[in-house]
C-alpha cells in the first residue's frame, strides 16, 4: 500500500512545476521516510501518475513546454491538471531541500497549444463517428455518441478554465456536434 496520496502526489508536482517519474518517485521516497512508512517504489507512482492524467489531476507535458529546458532524454514530464486539488505534505520542503530540486516554469502558451491539439483531435474523431453514421441510427448508438460528446465537452471545460481563452476556436466546432447528434435523433 502507498502511503501518499494522489492529492500530495499533486501538491509535490504543483511546487516542482513540472517532474520526472524519477523525481516525483524520489520525492515521495523522502515525504514517506519522514513518516515511517515503506517507500514507494517508481512503478507505483507511475501507476499513481497514469491513473491522475486520466482524471485531468495530472496532464504530461515534454521538455519544450519547460521554460528554458533543453532538449533531453526524458520524454515525460507530469504537471498539475485542471481538475487537480492538491494537498501539501508537511515534510515536502525538507525531501525538497534534501533533493535540492527546483521549481521548473511553464510555457502556458505551449501547454495550450499542446492541449488544444488533444481538444482538436477528440473533436474530429467524434465529427467522423457522427459522420460515418447510417440513418436511421440504432439508439445505443446514439447514445454513446451523445456520452463522447459529454465527455468531450467536460474535458473542453476543464481545459478552457486552465488556459482560459485559448480553445476559443474549436469551441463552435464542439458545440456543433451537439446539434448533428440531434439530428441523427431525429432522422
Amino acid at each position: 500500500m502507498i502511503m501518499i496520496s494522489i492529492e500530495e502526489l499533486s501538491g509535490i508536482i504543483d511546487v516542482l512545476g513540472a517532474a520526472t517519474v524519477h523525481e516525483i518517485t524520489c520525492t515521495a521516497q523522502e515525504v514517506t521516510y519522514a513518516r515511517d512508512y515503506e517507500p514507494p517504489i517508481e512503478k507505483d507512482i507511475l501507476n499513481m501518475c497514469e491513473k491522475a492524467c486520466s482524471r485531468h489531476f495530472l496532464e504530461k507535458v515534454t521538455c519544450e513546454e519547460i521554460i528554458g529546458m533543453e532538449n533531453t532524454e526524458v520524454a515525460v514530464y507530469f504537471i498539475l491538471g485542471p481538475d487537480a486539488f492538491p494537498e501539501y505534505p508537511q515534510e515536502l520542503s525538507d525531501a525538497l531541500d534534501l533533493l535540492g530540486y527546483e521549481k521548473r516554469e511553464l510555457d502556458m502558451g505551449k501547454v495550450a497549444t499542446r492541449f488544444k491539439r488533444r481538444l482538436k483531435m477528440r473533436t474530429t474523431h467524434l465529427e467522423n463517428l457522427i459522420n460515418e453514421v447510417q440513418t436511421p441510427a440504432e439508439p445505443e448508438y446514439i447514445q454513446e455518441l451523445e456520452q463522447k460528446y459529454m465527455d468531450l465537452v467536460n474535458i473542453y471545460y476543464d481545459f478552457d478554465s486552465w488556459v482560459p481563452d485559448a480553445l476559443t476556436e474549436i469551441e463552435e466546432n464542439i458545440f456543433s456536434l451537439s446539434a448533428q447528434i440531434e439530428e441523427l435523433k431525429e432522422a
